[in-house]
């Protein structure tokens, strides 16, 4: 390899989330949706991100420059120079220079390959009760089941996206229990909006631990479904695995795990409008969502 270029591995080793001048030369293994969005000044931005994979790692691309949507195809080999490194992976702005170019000489990894993949669409996480969901580390994925307890009103708070671009942003409390335990979980941008009210019995998919002074709570996440069932009463009291007579929109959830983190959006208010430090963790994709081709 040639001294101006650096592998992906060796490019998130580097220290500092600054413009790096050496070259990238990646594969794009999968890619989503454009994502519309607002700024700080109200204007009207997109969005769109990438899997890029190497001989050595698999990472997210998130692209600024609409310019360069096109260039990013499944299966098209580039060259990046002037990428921004960040915690969770790389990004393209409208000072990056992304090339073409030829196949590497040797075919990549399957597994990069596929967990390149999985960074865009990972498996959904496995159903746990409450209390084993606040046992878990930070940044843990995990489904959790539950009634509704109590809901709080939505408000706004600003927080700090990947190009540490401030925006306002909905959040709303509610708190579920089952038999094991009792939880905050806080869902954020369009999961206010669902129709979940005290009383409703709940599966909530891939939410995320969080821990704040001493308080575990969960987390949404752009994968983040809401499912309300009705059952039978005797049976949710009896048991954390409460059996559902009846579901909306519910999905089957495989017991897999995925404890790797997100790249966190710091919040500065609460819900007093008080100036502290809490993470809402997700990336500004993330939050807005995306779908896989």
């Amino acid at each position: 390899m040639k001294a101006t270029t650096i592998s992906v591995e060796d490019l998130m080793t580097q220290s500092g989330q600054v413009p790096y001048t050496k070259s990238l030369k990646i594969q794009v293994v999968a890619i989503t949706d454009v994502v519309n969005y607002r700024n700080d000044k109200n204007e009207s931005k997109s969005l769109m991100n990438a899997a890029v994979v190497d001989h050595s790692k698999a990472v997210k691309c998130t692209i600024y420059d609409s310019t360069k949507f096109p260039r990013f195809k499944e299966g098209q080999y580039l060259i990046l120079r002037n990428v921004i490194k960040k915690t969770d992976g790389v990004v393209v702005t409208s000072n990056t220079k992304v090339f073409t170019c030829a196949p590497f000489e040797f075919e990549l990894p399957a597994a990069i390959q596929q967990r390149g993949r999985e960074i865009l669409n990972p498996p959904p996480a496995p159903v746990v009760n409450v209390k084993e969901a606040l046992d878990f580390p930070p940044k843990a994925r995990v489904t959790v089941r539950g009634k509704v307890v109590q809901e709080e009103a939505t408000r706004e708070v600003f927080v700090t996206g990947v190009l540490f671009k401030e925006e306002k942003t909905k959040v709303k409390n509610i708190y579920i229990e089952n038999t094991s335990s009792r939880c905050k979980v806080s869902l954020w941008r369009e999961n206010t909006e669902e129709s979940v009210r005290p009383g409703d019995y709940v599966q909530i998919t891939d939410v995320v631990t969080n821990s704040y002074r001493n308080e575990v709570s969960l987390s949404t996440t752009f994968r983040t479904k809401i499912s309300t069932y009705e059952v039978d009463p005797v049976i949710a009291l009896a048991s954390d695995e409460t059996c559902p007579l009846n579901s909306k929109d519910a999905d089957s959830v495989d017991p897999v795990l995925d404890l790797s983190p997100d790249f966190p959006i710091s919040s500065k208010l609460d819900s007093n409008n008080n100036s502290l430090e809490i993470e809402e963790p997700e990336t500004l994709f993330d939050s807005l969502g995306g779908k896989l081709h």
